[in-house]
């Protein structure tokens, strides 16, 4: 029944060449591996509970706005060192299969710091050790992305990856809206910090899940690139002369830079609100419903535009959402208003996992894929230490300063996508009529 739907919904018999059985295999195990993991990273949500949970322990504002910082730059930051070391590996599923395992277990690890360390420590020595546990967590988990992606890419024709990544979104939204009402119960009828203990350890329950979905992944038997592993030096000039030559990627860099810059807030509207409207903790839960139910709609409909359109037109959604998730943070004059706010997060959630990668595929050729992720990634993660120059600013200024100065950003971010960036497969076909 399952493998009737998989190939109504990707309409499989578009693609004569690929062997059904692999393919739908591997849907399946891809679509298994991301619903959960998914599912998982609702209960510790890197913009949602954790920030929350540093505030709790008695954070500041610096520190709340260093969780994505430190999870975002951890996660993108070192992988142009790590991108050349596995590329003469025959296979590269065992490296995804085996800092998938490290990377999983380290909300354990954080698990077994809430229930037997945190109490032990004072506020101070508590917030450094769970932000640097968060670090290496993030840190564990960049090894595997580029080399992921590119498994993910030799298994899922191009054509498809949008409405697979919208599947496993979509999923992970539905079971994510009983990750909030979870939230809600764990968070109001536990002790702190044994709550969010028990979070992190669902965390990793599912997350294990998802491991054996990922570890079944059939990989071809061929490689995605010739390369040897080389040194950073010549790793360096490579990207150098990627740099001179694809003016498209440079302009996504600007681009993806601004975005980047524009969602270092997000971190502090589920505090910002709990405060504003005077809202208990499990409150959070709520939050991660209203926002896991509105990525169901939008895993529908950009998971489709950007297959039938192109990637481009979602990133500009995607700036736009970024822009009003702050202005209706500032106007909202209730909590039912301010619900929006994670409405639009949803978005930019949803479309930052079907298109900002899916877009980089189609500006590269094959060989260079993985190199290019990459070095994206550690390009642009500088950016999101303005997560913590937000949380300075807050100190001095206000959150409402904050968030207008979010939306110019995000405006200007649109701006550029719109005037800036092409459309790769507009540039194909005018390539093809040459």
């Amino acid at each position: 029944m399952f493998d009737f739907l998989l190939n109504k919904y990707f309409q499989l018999y578009k693609f004569p060449d690929e062997d059904k059985n692999t393919l739908i295999h591997n849907l399946m195990m891809h679509v298994g591996d991301g619903t959960l993991f998914l599912f998982a990273m609702h209960f510790v949500s890197v913009n949602m509970i954790m920030p929350v949970y540093v505030e709790r322990i008695g954070g500041s504002a610096i520190a709340i706005g260093s969780v994505p910082v430190l999870w975002n730059i951890g996660m993108n930051l070192p992988q142009f060192f790590f991108s050349g070391i596995f590329k003469d590996k025959k296979q590269i599923k065992p490296t995804v299969v085996r800092w998938g395992f490290i990377n999983r277990t380290m909300f354990f690890v954080i698990a077994i710091f809430s229930f037997f360390i945190l109490g032990r420590l004072n506020h101070s020595t508590a917030v450094l050790v769970l932000l640097s546990l968060i670090f290496i967590t993030a840190v564990s988990g960049c090894v595997g992305v580029p080399t992921w992606y590119t498994l993910f890419s030799k298994t899922t024709p191009v054509k498809l990856k949008g409405r697979l990544q919208a599947l496993r979104q979509f999923l992970g939204s539905l079971f994510g809206m009983l990750a909030g009402s979870l939230i809600i119960i764990i968070l109001s009828s536990i002790a702190f910090p044994e709550n969010f203990g028990m979070l992190f350890l669902l965390c990793y329950f599912f997350m294990m899940i998802s491991f054996n979905f990922l570890r079944n992944v059939k990989e071809p038997a061929t490689t995605i690139g010739e390369e040897k592993s080389v040194s950073t030096v010549k790793r360096l000039a490579q990207a150098k002369i990627i740099l001179k030559e694809n003016k498209n990627f440079k302009n996504f860099l600007v681009s993806d830079a601004l975005y980047l810059i524009s969602i270092t807030v997000f971190a502090f509207y589920a505090v910002y609100g709990l405060r504003k409207f005077n809202l208990p903790t499990s409150f959070a839960g709520t939050f991660t419903v209203v926002q896991t139910g509105s990525m169901i709609a939008a895993n529908i409909i950009f998971g489709i535009t950007g297959d039938k359109f192109g990637h481009k037109l979602n990133l500009m959604f995607l700036s736009l959402s970024s822009m009003l998730s702050s202005l209706i943070a500032v106007i909202a004059g209730n909590v039912y208003v301010f619900y929006l706010v994670f409405l639009f997060v949803a978005c930019v959630s949803t479309i930052q996992g079907i298109s900002r990668l899916a877009f980089i595929v189609e500006i590269c050729n094959e060989h260079e894929r993985s190199f290019i992720i990459s070095l994206m990634n550690t390009i642009t993660a500088p950016t999101l230490l303005f997560g913590i120059i937000s949380g300075v600013l807050i100190s001095i200024t206000s959150y409402e300063t904050v968030f207008l100065l979010n939306s110019l950003v995000a405006a200007i971010a649109t701006l550029w996508i719109l005037f800036k960036l092409k459309e790769p497969r507009k540039i194909k076909l005018a390539d093809a009529s040459l």
